[in-house]
């Protein structure tokens, strides 16, 4: 059976290359019936553009069919069998080197797809490959003394320049016409087409067959041709190029065979030369013009594509899009944010006032804030405020902007997102945490009461162990449930809302187990300014998203210390999060280490500070006590004592200086020398 197939296949490969060699034998007759400067060299040459069109169809593999026929064209022109194997060669070298370079550099079959492709197959196959034929064919006849060496460069010319109008007008018509499929036309756009073809063929007669006055026929109104070609190439593509430009070519040769029209001269052969350069140029500029079009015509389509998925994405989302000018104070909604805010499609004001008077009262204010301060800083706007609906109901929006523009056009461009969903289930989390700190704090003060407070880390960590067991439940099935839900369904929204929420209880309960122990330190010589720009890479997400500068100043030749670096790492990621919950609307966040003396003895003081809202003077006494929490904070208030633990476990001290609405330092002391084990450490 295999045997049989591929019996066929040889036999299939036979015909096709012995019907190329057909075509090819009696294309080329047709093209010496011009050869006007030489019997084996002509400004026509059908054959170039069809082996090449061949190889790019067929593949490489059907050669021989070129070989062949440009064998026995020659033989039975002008020559012996060595000059006639010497222009085959060339000619079955131009077009597999054509071929190779074209499928190599310009996408094969699909060279007209792209206007940088084109460009490559005008260069690569049609002027570069070509001139191996040439060079070739003139090169044997000269050699054999049919040609004068004397007429070398004519007669390689006039072949060069026939072989390239070929590539350029016959391989696109070719393979543009078998390879992409006719768009479908109704009635109107038929008779366009014909209309198109018909003007093509009219302007070409006016101009190459003597419809002009005598006195004005050799003017040079050649470019009369251009416009005709173009509009048949803007209007239908790369098959109304490919076709104009070769209805206009055949025109254009037989006037000029006949001696008429702006390119008939007195030398028929130059007559053909100046005529193939003319039309090979207007055909290449139709090709570009065409794939101009289609290439706008398909951005377009994935503009209007992406714009459709971005907006599925948005309604799933639950999120609107908008624009300000800021200039003309114009705002415009998407219809998604209209319906956000309960408003009926085009109900919108379109003013900046407008928007204003949508938001809560008691938060109009900060978002004013904010977006003034986004416009002087020309950074991006970010902000979480409530609106009222017509109803009467309150809803919590996420809304981030971003500036373009110059100062005279600025505008802002945007998405606003409904986050009611998420603010319940963090004030229900906060509400949680808020009894559970109530609870510890109430069973403290019974173990300090009975004396029992040594006893404190242990009940923690079995309360901690006690609400980890079913977390871990609550969290596989939510990834489990998230993996098979849609994520344009409505509930993979709260699905990832119940995600994100059971993270925060996992580190809640992290936090209590770290309080609960008293921590060992596995110390090793650290780098401590390695670990400060590790940390703030993995805070920097956090960061951009609050819209929070950060900038750390690190003391050149900083001595390393003995340390343990993941429990520094954990003292600065906790010390950085506080910071970027204390500045909800932006700020800047400094780092910095420094050799410093404290009390006679070398110290490392990293200090950490932020220009959130600070900390109130009778809470600064209390921020190390576990379970206590400032004003505007959440958690369990666990973060800072278990920070206090591991500086102390590691022979250190944090110091905090804070003012009300200007914001907070910590600056933590560490030991520089110090080579004392773990087991020595207090």
């Amino acid at each position: 059976m295999e045997r049989e197939s591929r019996t066929k296949l040889d036999l299939s490969r036979l015909i096709a290359i012995g019907l190329l060699a057909g075509v090819y034998f009696y294309a080329g007759k047709l093209g010496l019936s011009l050869a006007l400067f030489h019997p084996s060299a002509t400004a026509v040459w059908p054959p170039s553009g069809i082996a090449l069109t061949a190889l790019l169809l067929l593949g490489y593999d059907i050669w021989p069919g070129i070989l062949i026929g440009a064998f026995f064209v020659n033989l039975t022109t002008e020559g012996t069998i060595a000059t006639s194997v010497g222009i085959a060669a060339g000619n079955t070298l131009e077009a597999l080197v054509g071929a190779f370079l074209v499928n190599r550099f310009a996408e094969g079959r699909d060279a007209f797809d792209r206007t940088i492709n084109i460009f490559a197959f005008i260069l690569l196959a049609g002027m570069a490959s070509t001139m191996i034929s040439a060079t070739f064919g003139v090169t044997s006849l000269s050699l054999a003394g049919f040609a004068r060496w004397a007429d070398y460069g004519s007669i390689w010319l006039t072949w060069w320049l026939g072989d390239m109008a070929s590539d350029l007008i016959l391989t696109p018509l070719l393979l543009v016409w078998t390879t992409k499929p006719f768009p479908r036309l109704n009635l109107q756009q038929t008779l366009e087409a014909i209309s198109s073809l018909l003007l093509v063929f009219l302007v070409g007669q006016i101009i190459f067959w003597g419809w002009l006055p005598a006195r004005i026929q050799h003017y040079p109104l050649t470019f009369l041709c251009i416009p005709p070609v173009l509009m048949a190439a803007y209007r239908f593509g790369q098959h109304g190029a490919t076709m104009a430009a070769f209805l206009m070519s055949g025109t254009a040769l037989w006037g000029t065979v006949h001696g008429i029209g702006a390119f008939a001269t007195a030398e028929p052969n130059d007559s053909l030369l100046l005529l193939q350069g003319f039309m090979a140029t207007v055909a290449a500029t139709a090709l570009v013009l065409a794939s101009v079009v289609a290439e706008r015509g398909r951005v377009e389509a994935e503009l209007r594509e992406n714009e459709e998925r971005l907006r599925l994405a948005l309604d799933a989302g639950g999120m609107g899009t908008w624009e300000w000018h800021v200039s003309t104070s114009r705002v415009m909604w998407s219809n998604a944010l209209e319906r956000i805010h309960g408003l009926a499609p085009g109900s919108f004001g379109g003013t900046y006032e407008s928007f204003l008077a949508e938001i809560h009262p008691e938060d109009r204010e900060h978002v004013v804030r904010s977006i003034e301060e986004a416009l002087q800083q020309r950074r991006d706007h970010y902000s979480q405020y409530r609106i009222v609906l017509p109803d009467g109901h309150t809803r919590w929006l996420e809304g981030r902007g971003k500036m373009f523009g110059g100062l005279k056009s600025q505008r802002m461009i945007g998405i606003c997102s409904d986050i009611t969903e998420r603010k319940e289930a963090e004030e229900a989390l906060r509400r949680s945490e808020e009894r559970l700190r109530q609870q510890a704090q109430q069973l403290e003060q019974q173990l300090i009461a009975s004396g029992r407070l040594v006893s404190l880390g242990e009940i923690t960590a079995s309360m901690a162990h006690e609400f980890n067991n079913p977390l871990g439940i609550i969290m596989g099935f939510t990834q489990d449930l998230l993996s098979e839900t849609d994520p344009s369904s409505p509930n993979y929204r709260a699905l990832k809302i119940i995600d994100e929420e059971s993270k925060r209880c996992e580190k809640i309960i992290k936090d209590l187990l770290q309080f609960a122990r008293p921590g060992s330190t596995d110390l090793s010589l650290t780098d401590v300014g390695d670990v400060i720009q590790k940390t703030i890479d993995l805070v920097d997400n956090h960061l951009y998203k609050q819209n929070i500068e950060a900038a750390a100043q690190i003391e050149e030749n900083l001595p390393r210390i003995y340390a343990d670096p993941q429990q520094l790492e954990q003292v600065l990621v906790n010390l950085y999060l506080n910071a970027i919950e204390a500045m909800p609307d932006g700020g800047r966040l400094s780092v910095g280490v420094k050799t410093k003396s404290v009390n006679g003895t070398p110290m490392l003081a990293i200090t950490v500070a932020d220009t959130g809202f600070g900390i109130e003077a009778e809470d600064m006494p209390k921020i190390f006590h576990p379970f206590f929490s400032v004003k505007k904070k959440r958690g369990l208030g666990l973060g800072l004592p278990v920070c206090d633990r591991i500086i102390r476990n590691h022979g250190g001290k944090i110091e905090v200086e804070s003012l009300p609405g200007r914001g907070t330092s910590f600056e933590i002391h560490l030991p520089v020398e110090r080579s004392r084990s773990a087991d020595e450490l207090p």
